[in-house]
């Protein structure tokens, strides 16, 4: 089957919107997921920058804050989601294209960080903000 129809299978069966399908399509092609990959049914381990990138402590440290997320998250799909950075918006978007593609985020804001925390924090900072359940 192509990733066409497959993709057009998804979208009729899922009840996919396009937009969903495009970013479904986009992470597809940026992976090179072919065949058993899609039915594997093992947790998703591979590197959010793409096939055969090297996984660095900094790569683990921004998918743990995804990670905190899923298991804490009241209704991700559905809420307005913050990312702050000290000048790093490339790891703040890393995130922010993680959250989209764990929970189908759509709103979702990247700023800066204030002078205050980011005098204290310095570069390299990444905060995500998001409406957690109960403890």
């Amino acid at each position: 089957m192509s990733l066409g129809n497959s993709l057009f299978q998804a979208r009729k069966k899922c009840g996919l919107s396009q937009e969903e399908v495009d970013l479904l399509e986009n992470y597809v092609l940026k992976w090179d997921i072919r065949g058993s990959r899609w039915t594997q049914g093992k947790d998703w381990t591979w590197h959010p920058k793409g096939y055969g990138m090297k996984w660095t402590e900094e790569d683990r440290t921004l998918l743990a804050l995804v990670d905190e997320m899923e298991k804490t998250a009241a209704d991700p799909q559905n809420q307005t989601v913050f990312i702050s950075h000290g000048d790093c918006l490339a790891d703040a978007e890393l995130v922010s294209e993680e959250v989209r593609r764990r929970f189908g985020t759509k709103d979702i804001h990247i700023n800066y960080v204030g002078p205050v925390i980011g005098s204290h924090s310095g570069p390299g900072t990444v905060a995500l903000f998001f409406l957690g359940s109960p403890r």
